[in-house]
């Protein structure tokens, strides 16, 4: 027997995370620098989450890790660049961010 969630297409982030803490947790979303990547760290970020916002591009990435911070009231939020389609690339991205803080 399959369990159903009552979640489906039209359910939002904040919906999906109602009740549930997420501070001292970590969450390194990828494609975070636009649209549902925005919206899902935003959502996380507002539960407590520390949020890493991973993108191609620094200055997209930097600008939604802002937006996301503003919005969500949470200031452990940050930007790396890095390339999601090579999982070297994701690699190499973290060391940058640790050492910059």
């Amino acid at each position: 027997m399959t369990a159903t969630t009552g979640f489906g297409a039209h359910s939002i982030a904040d919906k999906v995370l109602a009740g549930i803490d997420l501070t001292g947790r970590t969450a390194f979303v990828t494609g975070g620098a636009s649209g549902i990547g925005t919206e899902t760290a935003r959502a996380l970020a507002a539960k407590g989450a520390t949020v890493i916002i991973a993108a191609r591009d620094a200055d997209k990435a930097e600008a939604a890790a802002r937006t996301v911070s503003e919005r969500s009231g949470n200031s452990n939020v940050a930007a790396i660049a890095c390339d999601r389609g090579s999982g070297w690339g994701l690699l190499r991205g973290l060391p940058r961010r640790r050492r910059a803080r």
